[in-house]
């Protein structure tokens, strides 16, 4: 009688092994909804994943490099230009979308500065605020 529960035990630890075995190799990667596709047409996707619909989205266009990383210095230096200006905040500066001057004349007409000294002042703050690149480059 124990032999046969030593063995029954042997029996279904074998078997919770192997299906714990099976569901570590697999990752269910082959059931992923984003990455599911008919057989011959990999990559092809005719609907949005989940994620993707959730994701708000829009590209801009006409937009450099220099002035994608303009705004961002300016939102980083956001701290100094506050400090100089407090009335200023960062929805002000939002529609100069990283040229300077806008900023410079958005700050200038809040504060009732002339234009010039306000940039001057800007370029200080920007230049204080902002690390040094890391691309070679520049």
């Amino acid at each position: 009688m124990a032999k046969r529960w030593i063995l029954g035990s042997m029996i279904i630890g074998g078997i919770v092994a192997a299906v714990m075995r099976k569901k570590r190799s697999s990752g269910g990667y082959e059931f992923d909804e984003i990455d599911s596709a008919e057989p011959g047409e990999f990559g092809s996707r005719s609907e949005l994943s989940p994620a993707q619909e959730m994701a708000p989205f829009h590209t801009r266009k006409g937009v450099s490099v220099e002035e994608l990383s303009t705004a961002a210095k300016v939102e980083n230096s956001l701290g100094g230009i506050q400090k100089k200006w407090p009335a200023v905040t960062l929805d002000d500066l939002g529609p100069a979308e990283g040229d300077l001057d806008k900023v410079a004349a958005v700050i200038a007409a809040k504060v009732s500065q002339p234009q010039a000294a306000v940039r001057k002042e800007l370029d200080g703050i920007i230049a204080e605020e902002t690390p040094d690149s890391s691309f070679p480059g520049h």
